[in-house]
């Protein structure tokens, strides 16, 4: 972490939470500012950083949602806590498979090739979850409540974001969408849902670097840079998420995916002229 400052930690942090809170792949964006910066953004080194731009994704939620978080302390029986925590279990136990066989590490290194393919999947998949959406609404036969089914079907999609560079937020909003839930409910149920998906991925790290004592080391001689980080990620994520339900709700997902389209095209030109 020598060559990083506040300064780059909170850019990092800015990017994390705004990319990583809206449909656009926090993974995507960072890969290829590491690439193209030659920063090392993904060592046991950054560890520390990532871990605490990680803490304030999750902050970002908990404090953007919290009349729906408070709604599922106050009622973890007849609310929607038991959805919430179902739609996490597919992600937890494929990771968990992924890393004791050694195929998470075989992904991994394919990321920058699956890049643009990716952020062209993921964008193709919003747009057709929109297309879903809008007709279910005409047709009025979309739905208020999450149920078993919409859980499942967001849990399932979750699964498309172990790929580098799938949107893990593309992948909950579309699974919600095309399952009939509609806009808004969706809007606040894929972040509810994020919350626990993340939480499970981030904590053996987490602890890895606790029992370590990674933590208190880099607490004591960065702490202005990894607080500036947490912050930053803390605030964007906000704004991302608050900007993905009024995306959600006026229908405007498409701007997302015309986005996600350039962007692909970027990474490839740039995968041709040797930059990444």
């Amino acid at each position: 972490m020598d060559e990083l400052n506040v300064f780059k930690a909170v850019l990092l942090g800015l990017l994390r939470g705004l990319t990583g809170l809206m449909p656009l792949s926090s993974r995507a964006h960072m890969l290829l500012l590491e690439k193209l910066s030659g920063a090392a953004l993904s060592g046991d080194g950054a560890a520390p950083l990532l871990m605490a731009l990680h803490a304030g994704v999750l902050a970002a939620i908990l404090i953007a949602c919290i009349k729906s978080v408070m709604s599922l302390i106050r009622h973890p029986i007849k609310g929607e806590l038991k959805w919430v925590l179902l739609s996490a279990l597919p992600l937890l136990a494929v990771s968990l498979l992924l890393q004791c066989t050694g195929w998470l590490e075989v992904i991994e290194k394919s990321a920058v090739t699956l890049l643009p393919f990716a952020l062209l999947f993921t964008g193709v998949i919003l747009f057709l979850a929109q297309r879903i959406a809008k007709n279910r609404r005409i047709a009025n036969t979309a739905h208020d409540r999450p149920n078993f089914g919409d859980a499942l079907s967001l849990g399932l999609m979750q699964l498309l974001s172990m790929f580098p560079g799938v949107s893990l937020v593309g992948m909950e909003l579309s699974g919600s969408l095309s399952g009939g839930l509609k806009p808004k409910r969706a809007a606040e149920f894929i972040y509810l849902s994020c919350f626990p998906a993340l939480l499970a991925l981030y904590l053996p790290g987490f602890i890895r670097l606790m029992n370590l004592g990674a933590i208190a080391q880099a607490v004591q001689a960065h702490g202005a840079m990894l607080l500036g980080g947490f912050l930053a990620a803390m605030l964007t994520g906000i704004l991302a998420i608050k900007l993905t339900q009024l995306l959600m709700r006026r229908e405007k997902l498409s701007w997302l995916t015309l986005y996600l389209a350039l962007l692909a095209i970027v990474t490839i030109s740039l995968s041709l002229a040797g930059k990444i």
